[in-house]
């Protein structure tokens, strides 16, 4: 018998003839040659199966679904069917670099604490972009969460044995911010990091789910997020929620009547975590200090009485 894969790369298609070609030609030139590509063709109604048979590789494995199920349960069908020990996402419209899977596979074997990891990434919209750094420690990791994911969800690598272990699966009622829901939910059992390498080129055109069903999305992240400031035993107002919600999104007023209350809902918070500890105290305070530093910058460029109540401020 075989030995299974080290490594299994999960690649949903459903209707992505234009990308799909170089997708597969990317992942089967890779360094790292211990993998099996597990294609899950989702109903698709275009060249995409034509162009999966056309390439002769033993390591690609295509599964056809009978109907469209759509993306969530195609990927935990695929969290089911892996073979791998590891198994690493990726998207038929984005490009991973060529030792993206030896980086992530050396990263995983040794880090075994690490359960989920993603990695640094360049947007590419007709040209590349800058490289996003994002976070690499799994307690900032977990904090960050609290207002958005700082994890790039094609760079994803995760230990199938623990996703198993702790039914760490995608959740259905989260269209559109799955990632977002299942990368909060692993955080309050598992470590999640991101390694400090450029990985993933990613893509941006006007057919992406972020950009097509972005109301939905909306209220999905926006659910997350109320889910956890009730888990710190806190109910809000709209206000608050209001400016928690440009705090996660970074689009900040320019008011000094916005900066106390970006002050008043810091302070909220961070004085509850100290209680109930969701977050390690230490680092959810530098995060906060973050969002408040970026709150402050944005109002001193148009009032600078900012400063005085940064200066002021506890």
């Amino acid at each position: 018998m075989n030995n299974p894969p080290k490594i299994t790369v999960l690649l949903p298609v459903y209707n992505r003839d234009d990308y799909l070609c170089q997708a597969i030609k990317i992942v089967l030139g890779q360094n790292f040659k211990d993998f099996e590509l597990l294609i899950i063709n989702d109903g698709s109604t275009d060249k995409s199966v034509e162009i999966v048979n056309s390439f002769k590789d033993n390591r690609i494995r295509l599964v056809n679904n009978e109907k469209n199920l759509g993306l969530i349960k195609t990927l935990n069908k695929g969290i089911e069917l892996a073979k791998g020990k590891y198994i690493a996402r990726m998207d038929s419209d984005d490009i991973c670099l060529g030792n993206r899977l030896g980086n992530q596979y050396n990263f995983m074997e040794a880090n075994p604490s690490i359960t989920i990891s993603g990695g640094w990434f360049r947007r590419i919209n007709g040209k590349p972009g800058p490289v996003v750094k994002v976070a690499t420690n799994p307690e900032e990791i977990k904090a960050l969460l609290f207002f958005h994911t700082p994890i790039a969800h094609p760079t994803l690598i995760f230990n199938r044995e623990n996703m198993l272990k702790h039914k760490l699966y995608y959740n259905e009622s989260y269209k559109h911010a799955e990632d977002f829901e299942l990368w909060v939910r692993a955080s309050r059992l598992v470590n999640i990091s991101n390694i400090k390498k450029v990985i993933l080129h990613y893509r941006i055109h006007p057919s992406q789910i972020t950009v097509a069903s972005n109301k939905v999305q909306k209220e999905n992240l926006n659910r997350c997020r109320k889910n956890q400031i009730a888990e710190l035993g806190l109910t809000c107002s709209e206000a608050e929620f209001a400016i928690h919600e440009k705090l996660s999104n970074q689009r900040y007023d320019t008011s000094l009547e916005f900066l106390l209350q970006v002050q008043d809902w810091l302070l909220k918070i961070n004085e509850r975590n100290r209680i109930v500890q969701l977050f390690n105290p230490r680092v959810f305070e530098s995060v906060l200090g973050n969002y408040w530093l970026g709150a402050c910058y944005s109002v001193r460029r148009h009032d600078k009485k900012a400063l005085s109540v940064f200066n002021q401020s506890k």
